[in-house]
């Protein structure tokens, strides 16, 4: 079955971002299979991801954020924050894939 979790922080400190995010988007989930980490552009996003990763081994996929998120309570856009999706699923298979360039799209 498919679980899915939030976690977010706007701390100033980069490290304490990525714990406090990691913690409340692993609240729940025993075996996260994906995390979506938004984060501000003014994060120092190598700290970020050590935050995360001081708390759960967590597979990372970097996205935008476009000035800011949204989580279940509001809309942020602070100068510094982190928000993160994570999924869990036992059936769920995680993995990259690519095919040769062709001419167009």
């Amino acid at each position: 079955m498919l679980k899915a979790n939030v976690g977010y922080s706007i701390e100033k400190d980069d490290f304490t971002i990525g714990q406090e995010t990691g913690k409340q988007a692993l609240n729940g989930i025993k075996k996260p299979k994906l995390g979506f980490l938004y984060t501000s552009q003014n994060n120092n996003i190598k700290e970020v991801v050590n935050g995360i990763k001081s708390i759960g081994n967590i597979p990372l996929i970097g996205c935008t954020s476009s000035g800011g998120i949204i989580v279940p309570d509001r809309v942020i856009s602070e100068d510094h924050y982190a928000g993160m999706l994570v999924l869990e699923d036992s059936n769920m298979t995680v993995g990259v894939a690519c095919h040769e360039a062709g001419h167009d799209a």
